[in-house]
């Protein structure tokens, strides 16, 4: 009846539950082979050894390997990290426009400017390089910034140098 039950509780148990059972009888009968003189009474014991460690084998294959929700949630993070740096190095060396150009993808306002510079070297068109300048100075404010500052060291150089003629 013992047995009956105890073959019960493990058909309803989960694998983990069997495998720490099978681990408990197992360390039971190897502390009585140690402790026994008699060897068929050692043998009967190393006979139960070798069946509960038979059931943890073939228990072993219902048992899965579960990540923590948090560390699946901190691997995609890093990932998520390890791609934006490497979208920014590429764009900061200037490879990401090495790139761009390469698959042939120009933005609009590039396109536009480069239509206005090509007008303006066209003797048919009436565009003047100072309509060419407006347009470069409208569509790229890096390119406006500068425009303004060497226009600034262009009038303080000109104002010095007719000071000093007076």
């Amino acid at each position: 009846m013992k047995r009956f039950l105890s073959i019960l509780l493990l058909c309803g148990c989960s694998s983990v539950n069997e495998i720490a059972t099978s681990n408990h009888i197992v360390q039971e009968n190897a502390i009585k082979i140690l402790d026994t003189k008699d060897i068929t009474i050692a043998h009967k014991h190393a006979q139960i050894i070798l069946d509960e460690t038979s059931d943890i084998a073939g228990v072993l294959g219902n048992i899965k390997d579960v990540t923590p929700w948090w560390a699946t949630l901190i691997q995609y993070g890093f990932i998520a990290i390890i791609g934006i740096a490497v979208v920014v190095v590429l764009w900061q060396t200037g490879i990401g426009q090495a790139i761009r150009l390469a698959i042939g993808w120009i933005p609009s306002n590039k396109k536009k400017e480069a239509a206005l510079a090509q007008s303006v070297l066209s003797d048919k068109n009436p565009e003047t390089v100072r309509e060419w300048i407006a347009a470069k100075r409208l569509s790229d404010p890096e390119f406006d910034a500068a425009w303004r500052k060497e226009n600034d060291a262009r009038t303080q150089k000109h104002w010095y140098q007719t000071a000093l003629c007076r």
